[in-house]
């Protein structure tokens, strides 16, 4: 999974500029190079699904431009909807805009809360706290990471768990704790530059090794073969369990 995320970060950058690719099969003996031109993917990065109880279930599939207006649209259908609890879905979420973050965050959160710090080189260190708007604030939450929940997914998550807002659940995270920045130039190539580190309100940082959720649930092999979601589940029992 580790790999999978690297890769994916070389992969993305600026639409427009050609990205050479370098394919090694099992059946060829030599790698070959295949070139390809980036263009936008216009993907929902949130869904939303009502499960018994009154538990509402959102996933966060990446923390991008489009975001924070999808996550407003579903916070705001779901304080109609006074849900009994709250699971997000940040597994296999391997980030994107600090920004982004922040604003999910101030969903969460109260308003001034603490929500990351970030340290470089030079400069003060700057905590960046949520901002006002629609809160959701008195269903009990649960976040579910994995292995796959990466930067912006990690930060959301430490920033939760350091507030004692809700409970991070699943398995120990990605652990990408650098603010980066990208370079494109005219010949196609890009340069990835890390300007900062960020810390969760804590001090904590991730960086290279990852989050550990407050309670900790595998999934093993069987489970994903039958589509079984242990995980969720076990969100889903949790908030039930608090009820009682």
């Amino acid at each position: 999974m580790r790999a999978k995320i690297s890769v994916t970060v070389k992969i993305r950058g600026k639409k427009g500029f050609t990205v050479t690719l370098t394919i090694i099969r099992k059946d060829l003996k030599e790698p070959f190079d295949v070139s390809i031109v980036r263009e936008g993917i216009d993907i929902k990065s949130v869904t939303v699904e009502k499960l018994k109880n009154g538990i509402i279930f959102v996933s966060v599939n990446q923390f991008n431009a489009k975001t924070n207006e999808e996550f407003s649209k579903a916070i705001s259908d779901m304080i109609l909807q006074e849900p009994k609890g709250l699971i997000v879905d940040l597994r296999f979420n391997g980030g994107g805009y600090l920004e982004t973050a922040v604003d999910l965050l101030s969903y969460l959160l109260p308003t001034d809360a603490n929500a990351v710090e970030i340290r470089q080189r030079g400069k003060d260190n700057e905590m960046i706290k949520t901002k006002g708007g629609p809160k959701i604030l008195n269903a009990p939450l649960v976040i579910l990471v994995n292995e796959g929940s990466a930067s912006a997914s990690e930060i959301t998550a430490g920033s939760i768990q350091d507030n004692k807002r809700g409970i991070v659940m699943g398995t120990k995270t990605f652990g990408k704790g650098s603010v980066q920045e990208v370079e494109n130039f005219a010949d196609g190539s890009s340069l990835r530059l890390t300007i900062a580190k960020w810390f969760t309100p804590k001090g904590k940082t991730v960086n290279h090794v990852g989050l550990m959720p407050d309670i900790v649930v595998e999934m093993d092999k069987n489970d994903v073969k039958n589509k079984v979601d242990t995980q969720k589940d076990a969100a889903i029992k949790y908030l039930e369990n608090l009820k009682k």
